[in-house]
């Protein structure tokens, strides 16, 4: 009944997008959404007008033209919502999360139809049962290289001394890394490199009182003490700064060979990862400066720099969205599927990767980091992505 539905539509639809329909096409085309309410018909409307590159037509006989007008805008207007309940083990209370499909960023036929090319109904893995799937949320962990090369992997290390170097104290204590300044002076600066796989997070308090939250697959380079003029550091990832205040010494982070964000004393975010589009930095509380080359601009709290091939400033963030991962949240508003999945890919350490054209949409939800990956996957089957995996491999169909 459903291929039957489909097929009698997709012709429809044809004289539609052609200009071909007759008053009697709109009518028998109306008569189907009305009767058809189900959310994979509605996104089939919705997925049929993405694929085929075709605004929403404007043109119908004039006796059918606000019925055919309000039909499509309630079509492409509908935010098709899944709530996902996970519960953990019994002890842990229940918690809920949805995803959401935005209306002006609809999905593609190869993530949405009901029918594949060979017309069999495709299974679409529900809620929360991905059969032999397991696998886990990240944790904190972390490498720590020293400056004469040597490595020291922080997850399963106990509390205590790490190293003594250049005047500073290397100490760990419950899963977190502090420099301390030592009574024996050098005069030379010796530099560590901390750097957090995929799967692993890890905060850590640098000499000058500064604290750093690393995201996963993310490194930051430093001085085991601060000398001269200014503090600076070198971030490949993500980080979160609480960057101690010290006026004759300002605080300056590097991204890559032509970008640095100047504090004195602030709270704020980057995200500079490789394989995003763009570098972010948003701002808490405080003052920073942005600069790019021979570009910089000057932030305040609650804005954020967007750099690119220049700087722009976005005044309207959601700022705790920003700073989610470092509370162990997950915060996905607006963001594309390609977006969501690299998250999720530095997260819980797998590999995304596409076959076909990629489904075009926007989710909007929130979860905890503690969730394993199935929870979150069990809400995109609900909204008719086919996916499937391979090892730690995760393949959208």
């Amino acid at each position: 009944m459903n291929r039957e539905i489909i097929e009698r539509a997709d012709q429809l639809l044809e004289l539609v997008r052609t200009k071909k329909a007759a008053a009697g096409d709109y009518d028998e085309l109306l008569q189907l959404m009305d009767a058809h309410t189900e959310s994979w018909f509605t996104a089939y409307i919705q997925s049929y007008f993405s694929t085929n590159s075709v605004n929403v037509p404007q043109q119908s006989p004039s006796s059918h033209s606000s019925a055919w007008q309000a039909m499509l805008r309630d079509v492409m207007d509908t935010d098709k919502t899944v709530s996902v309940e996970t519960k953990k083990r019994s002890i842990r209370p229940m918690r809920t999360w949805y995803f959401a499909a935005a209306a002006v960023a609809v999905l593609v036929a190869v993530g949405l139809m009901v029918w594949n090319r060979d017309g069999n109904e495709m299974a679409v893995p529900p809620a929360g049962q991905l059969a032999g799937v397991n696998i886990e949320p990240g944790k904190d962990g972390a490498v720590l290289t020293l400056e004469d090369g040597s490595t020291v992997v922080l997850d399963s290390l106990g509390n205590g001394l790490v190293s003594s170097q250049s005047g500073a104290r290397v100490m760990l204590q419950n899963g977190q890394l502090a420099y301390e300044a030592s009574s024996h002076e050098s005069g030379k600066v010796a530099w560590n490199n901390i750097a957090t796989p995929k799967a692993r997070q890890f905060r850590l308090t640098l000499e000058d009182g500064t604290r750093v939250w690393l995201n996963a697959a993310s490194s930051l380079r430093y001085p085991t003490t601060f000398k001269g003029p200014e503090r600076k550091v070198q971030l490949t990832g993500e980080a979160y700064f609480e960057v101690a205040k010290t006026a004759k010494q300002p605080f300056r982070v590097v991204i890559g060979d032509s970008a640095t964000v100047e504090v004195l004393g602030t709270s704020f975010n980057i995200n500079a990862y490789a394989d995003e589009p763009v570098v972010r930095t948003t701002l808490l509380d405080g003052s920073v400066r942005v600069t790019k080359r021979e570009e910089f601009l000057q932030l305040q709290p609650g804005q954020q720099a967007v750099m690119q091939q220049h700087i722009t400033i976005e005044r309207s963030v959601n700022i705790q969205g920003a700073v989610s991962w470092k509370d162990g949240k997950f915060n996905f508003e607006g963001a594309s599927l390609e977006e969501f999945m690299r998250q999720l890919s530095r997260w819980y350490d797998i590999e995304v990767e596409y076959k076909g054209r990629t489904p075009k949409m926007r989710i909007r939800g929130k979860a905890d980091r503690d969730l394993p990956l199935q929870e979150l996957l069990g809400g995109l089957g609900d909204l008719g992505v086919r996916y499937q995996f391979d090892g730690r491999r995760l393949i959208i169909q």
